[in-house]
């Protein structure tokens, strides 16, 4: 009885962790919008 519960358990927060870094990640990226360029503006001003 005890496995299937935790192969279930070990898939759910699987499936959350991928979830909440994506949310992350999109959180990030809608924020900073302009900082996603920056760097290749940087380059550009070094050379």
């Amino acid at each position: 009885m005890g496995m299937p519960f935790r192969v279930a358990l070990t898939i759910a927060g699987l499936i959350l962790t991928v979830y909440s870094s994506y949310l992350i990640v999109v959180a990030v990226a809608a924020s900073n919008d302009v900082d996603l360029h920056a760097p290749v503006k940087y380059e550009a001003i070094e050379k």
